[in-house]
């Protein structure tokens, strides 16, 4: 249980749900379970980490933020708006997909740093930095958590522009070393990725001015920009062996990670969040996890249309 002073003796706050991981499946769900009447610990834990650069969301996120009551404080982060995506795939023809008949209108580029302060900020939780006892636990802290099987390994080298065009884009292209994506992202600055295998990563490395000179789409979309940060980082798939447990849940990366779905991986992370809540407060209600357990398997019926 979770132990507070009081001036003169401790009392016991005794919390519905502890939610462990405050990234944007935790935040989500619980200012969710929170506007649903419970009492929600959300645990944020302080550490160091690598800066994220951006992401950029899909149109569908537009009315999960407003059914949330998020959207307002989300365009105080100052969001630029993606209006489609562009892609040159296994040959020199570029693919156009844009928004303009979307019925959510445009998708959005973020500062995830930005976003993820701003979703714990209006989590309406009780924001620690430890988990007290509950009567119930939702996992979502991240892609490291529990026992998982991987997909083939991959690895990401992130780099982080000075300067960005007029084209607010996301841009995917293949190459022989593996697949570049592309995005601008607020403070104009410009995102730059490149997947790679992660064994011929470790057995050869990789020149990114080589992969770079195979890849028109992508120097035409950073021309002129300068080089701020770049770093390798892990961007594999997996999936937990456990999604669900005797009162606990795992939602987001900690349930379903992806290696190349930044594009649709918010939207798995708030329908997850979204359904899980409801399982969760089923599952209070009945003082089953039978709710739990079914919910379990949302996520990855999500992402079979994603």
């Amino acid at each position: 249980m979770g132990y507070h002073i009081d001036g003169i003796r401790d009392r016991v706050q005794v919390f519905d749900v502890v939610v462990t991981g405050a990234g944007p499946a935790g935040a989500a769900v619980s200012r969710r379970l929170v506007r649903m009447g419970w009492r929600v610990a959300l645990v944020h834990r302080h550490a160091p980490r690598a800066p994220r650069f951006g992401e950029t969301l899909p149109p569908v996120v537009t009315p999960l933020l407003r059914d949330l009551g998020l959207f307002e404080a989300f365009l105080e982060t100052r969001p630029l708006e993606s209006p489609g995506t562009i892609s040159a795939w296994g040959s020199a023809r570029v693919e156009c997909r844009d928004f303009v008949s979307n019925p959510h209108g445009c998708g959005w580029h973020v500062d995830r740093d930005a976003f993820d302060e701003m979703l714990r900020a209006q989590s309406g939780a009780e924001i620690i930095d430890r988990a007290p006892e509950s009567r119930f636990v939702i996992d979502a802290t991240g892609a490291t958590s529990g026992p998982r099987d991987f997909a083939e390994q991959t690895v990401a080298i992130v780099a982080e522009l000075n300067g960005s065009g007029s084209d607010l884009r996301t841009a995917i292209e293949s190459v022989p070393q593996g697949w570049w994506y592309t995005s601008p992202i607020p403070g104009g600055k410009t995102m730059a990725m490149l997947f790679v295998d992660a064994a011929a990563y470790a057995r050869d490395g990789v020149v990114l001015g080589d992969a770079l000179e195979l890849a028109p789409l992508t120097r035409s979309r950073i021309a002129g920009a300068r080089l701020s940060i770049a770093r390798p980082a892990a961007a594999t798939a997996s999936i937990r062996r456990e999604l669900h447990g005797d009162n606990w849940l795992a939602i987001g990366d900690a349930a379903v990670a992806f290696d190349d779905g930044r594009y649709n991986q918010d939207r798995t992370h708030y329908f997850a969040a979204r359904a899980r809540s409801i399982a969760c407060v089923s599952s209070l209600d009945s003082g089953s996890t039978a709710e739990s357990k079914r919910a379990s398997t949302l996520p990855l019926r999500s992402t079979r249309y994603l």
